[in-house]
């Protein structure tokens, strides 16, 4: 009867430590699932608000550009929306990056750049509004802006690409953990039956 009882509680054992060893990989996967997908919620966050300030960027030149050579105020509106959009995006992309000091420099760096080109941008506007026709100032100060949108560029492609690699990784890391997860529950189970056999013959001899 002891010895009954003795192969019983080994097989016991096995199956619970078994199971405990399922249940805390399965604790830790899903506390990564959710660290990964706070990351993967801020970079999307980050790649819209990018979306959104090369929009606005876009808008501020294309309209600031379309006005002088044409004079007509109503090309001026995507200038007046993109300025008024812009401040608001370029201050949530460096929230968004707040406790991360490459990415929060990265984000005020893109700042400077689109606040000079609202700066220009503001004094060409200006200056056709009232009639200055100082060409040399004009030449000079478009090609401020095209350096400055160059500038613009430059960051918000790095910015994107580094996030797309960071969306890319966890999301390869997320496929992998599920799959681990799958196989280690299969694992267990047939570990499992296979320990109850085995004590059950055991048993019978």
């Amino acid at each position: 009867m002891k010895r009954i009882v003795r192969n019983m509680l080994i097989g016991f054992v096995a199956v619970s430590i078994l199971l405990t060893s399922i249940a805390t990989l399965t604790y830790i996967n899903m506390s990564d699932l959710v660290n990964r997908e706070n990351v993967n919620t801020k970079s999307l966050k980050i790649l819209r608000t990018i979306e959104e300030i090369q929009f606005n960027t876009l808008g501020i030149e294309t309209g600031m550009r379309g006005y002088l050579i044409v004079g007509d105020t109503s090309y001026l509106q995507p200038y007046i929306n993109g300025k008024n959009e812009l401040a608001t995006n370029t201050n949530l992309l460096i929230k968004y990056n707040e406790g991360f000091i490459d990415q929060k420099n990265e984000a005020k760096e893109l700042k400077v750049y689109t606040d000079l080109l609202v700066s220009v941008a503001e004094e060409l506007v200006k200056d056709e509004f009232n009639n200055n026709t100082d060409t040399l100032k004009r030449i000079k100060m478009l090609y401020q802006t095209k350096r400055y949108m160059d500038g613009i560029r430059k960051i918000s492609n790095d910015i994107e690409q580094k996030e797309r690699k960071i969306l890319y990784k966890t999301n390869i890391e997320n496929i992998e953990k599920a799959l681990l997860t799958k196989y280690g529950y299969f694992a267990t189970a047939i570990l499992a039956i296979t320990i109850l056999i085995i004590v059950f013959f055991y048993h019978q001899k």
